[in-house]
């Protein structure tokens, strides 16, 4: 196989799902449907669709309910993350490493997205000047008071120089929960995470904040441009409520 092929997958999905209580006290939010599909099932399906060989999905707050997906899809494996309670995300990255996988070239995914564009997912890494290269997926937004996720990147390009949280303001590009990584950034990343997890700070990190650490020491990671509405983050039950009226009519 082409080596800058992407072979696998994993697939975050231990946390509590806060924001779209009360509808998470009762299931994992990457569980939420639309038009009967739950939200998780729709990266399933479009990594099936585009070839990914393997996929893990990393479960804890009520992850007894994801256990099905590994009977539902072949080659799909469940990580537990025992500390999805007690620590951030990171631990949800940690847990991967730690069973095995993010040990080639990998997607890393949120669990909680819905897959409008199907074809979003593909087997190719991403390019740049004709090198396959580590990048986020993300949407244009050149926004001043930009209060979400998302990237500043090298004047004229599309090279990440900083991840910016929500504290952040300027942005160019806003984060949609998708990632490709070279397998020699992969341990990069795995290095510096299994690091942060010997600190109390670094528990409570988004994993993202270790990527960013790599990025801001000189590791060449790029955007993707993904066009807006072709991967939908829900955060709230009122943004499942629109989405799934939008959707209704539509086969999934």
């Amino acid at each position: 196989m082409n080596p800058e092929k992407i072979k696998s997958a994993v697939i975050m999905a231990a946390g509590l799902g806060t924001r779209m209580r009360p509808l998470t006290d009762r299931m994992p939010k990457p569980l939420a449907e639309i038009n009967g599909i739950p939200l998780i099932e729709t990266s399933i399906k479009a990594m099936r669709r585009s070839g990914i060989e393997k996929i893990a999905v990393v479960t804890g707050y009520l992850g007894e309910q994801l256990a099905y997906l590994a009977e539902k899809y072949g080659n799909l494996s469940i990580v537990r993350n025992d500390n999805y309670d007690s620590m951030n995300n990171i631990s949800s990255v940690h847990a991967a490493f730690n069973a095995g996988f993010l040990n080639e070239n990998s997607y890393i995914c949120e669990g909680d997205l819905f897959i409008a564009d199907p074809d979003v997912f593909s087997c190719d890494m991403p390019y740049e000047n004709s090198s396959a290269v580590s990048a986020y997926f993300a949407r244009p937004v050149n926004e001043p008071e930009y209060g979400d996720w998302g990237f500043l990147t090298d004047e004229g390009s599309l090279r990440i120089n900083r991840i910016k949280g929500p504290e952040r303001r300027f942005c160019r590009f806003g984060m949609i929960g998708i990632s490709a990584w070279l397998t020699g950034d992969l341990e990069r990343l795995r290095d510096r995470v299994n690091s942060m997890m010997d600190t109390a700070d670094g528990r409570a990190s988004f994993w993202d904040e270790a990527a960013d650490s790599l990025i801001s020491e000189g590791m060449d990671v790029f955007v993707k441009p993904v066009s807006d509405g072709a991967v939908i983050e829900i955060d709230t039950v009122a943004e499942l409520e629109e989405l799934r009226q939008a959707y209704k009519d539509k086969k999934i």
